[in-house]
């Protein structure tokens, strides 16, 4: 499908059952989940890396449908719903306050992303300065926390400034040079700096690491032209 601002926005829970998808990237985060949600849920964060945000959302709302009480599963289809631009009618809003109400159901390191999406949101409609926003600091509580944790790296790096941002994405690459999420968001930082050589190795691999998503596999093109 095309990107969902081309069409009239399906209500999340009108979204039709997706399907199981191979091949979209490699990314993983432990939720409290049984088996199936976290397939689900795995399946629409990898396709949020991917920017394939309608087959995000529907991931996500199938993985709310086997298990209304996941908070995370109400994050992500927050992330996923808050992709679309010019005819959002509030469900990621919607979204984002089931996952608030459910928080008690979900682990500390999880509350702890659901408090940071909602500063964020709060901080956008305050148009604070992101640099000092509540959201930011409570971000880099969760890396603090949670070092071993790649989507909350990589959440903070696309909160900071461009060179923190490049910094953390070569940290996750040092740690996991064949992550997906981490390899695309490598490219889009060095794409149009004056060193687009520097990332090289995400273009040579990126394709291979998600060959199902269009996105991705055109990705390494803006590393190859720039060249």
């Amino acid at each position: 499908s095309a990107v969902m601002e081309t069409q009239d926005e399906l209500p999340p829970d009108q979204l039709p059952i997706p399907q199981k998808m191979t091949g979209i990237g490699n990314f993983h985060m432990e939720i409290t989940a049984t088996p199936e949600v976290q397939m689900w849920f795995d399946q629409g964060l990898n396709l949020l890396h991917d920017f394939w945000d309608y087959e995000s959302a529907r991931a996500f709302e199938q993985s709310i449908r086997v298990d209304a009480k996941c908070a995370m599963c109400f994050w992500g289809l927050y992330k996923a719903e808050s992709f679309y631009h010019s005819t959002a009618q509030g469900y990621a809003d919607r979204a984002l306050d089931q996952a608030i109400a459910l928080a008690t159901h979900a682990s500390k390191r999880e509350r702890l992303y659901i408090e940071v999406t909602a500063a964020a949101r709060e901080s956008q409609k305050k148009r604070e300065d992101p640099a000092t926003s509540k959201a930011l600091q409570l971000a880099r509580q969760l890396v603090r926390d949670y070092p071993a944790d790649m989507q909350a790296r990589i959440l903070l790096a696309q909160m900071v400034d461009h060179k923190e941002s490049v910094a953390i994405l070569e940290s996750i690459l040092k740690d996991r040079p064949r992550d997906s999420a981490a390899n695309h968001y490598h490219i889009h930082a060095l794409e149009a700096g004056e060193h687009p050589e520097q990332a090289l190795a995400s273009a040579e691999i990126l394709a291979s690491l998600a060959p199902a998503s269009g996105h991705m596999v055109h990705m390494p093109g803006h590393i190859f032209f720039r060249m």
